[in-house]
């Protein structure tokens, strides 16, 4: 199934949403506040909680085809690919959060990888990735790439 842009990232956030809200309070007693890339928050985050977010690149888009079907004629296919980014961020004075934020990279981790969403964004190569800490939080980066079909 042909998708777009919006709906491309619609399910890129609902990829980790579904598995975060089902999951991630079995973790560290409570679902972490997810901050999405392209929303404006009035607030910095709780410094004594975990949360995460999440965001996503374009990296490239080709042109595959003239038209894909009768019922385009002259419009042209495109693959787009990109790259997503779930951090996460652990309060620095809990004992045992970055224990609890390796479960939680995991978790993300599994929301992704090798998935393919309804409208077919494709996700590979899905990794985890350790990070210094910064004056709040630990961190821990979780990574892959997406693909997906448009017509245009």
């Amino acid at each position: 199934m042909i998708t777009n842009y919006p709906q491309a990232l619609k399910e890129i956030y609902n990829q980790l949403t579904v598995a975060w809200n089902a999951n991630s309070a079995s973790i560290v007693g409570y679902v972490p506040e997810i901050r999405y890339g392209d929303e404006d928050y009035p607030n910095p985050p709780d410094g004594d909680k975990h949360y995460v977010h999440v965001s996503f690149a374009i990296t490239r888009e080709e042109q595959r085809s003239l038209s894909t079907s009768v019922f385009a004629p002259g419009l042209r296919g495109y693959s787009a690919y990109g790259l997503f980014f779930v951090q996460l961020f652990a309060p620095k004075n809990s004992n045992g959060a970055m224990e609890k934020a390796r479960l939680l990279a995991v978790l993300a981790q599994n929301a992704y990888a090798g998935k393919c969403t309804e409208h077919n964004v494709w996700f590979r190569n899905t990794k985890i990735v350790s990070l210094n800490s910064d004056t709040k939080f630990r961190r821990l980066n979780v990574t892959g790439e997406f693909e997906y079909d448009r017509i245009g």
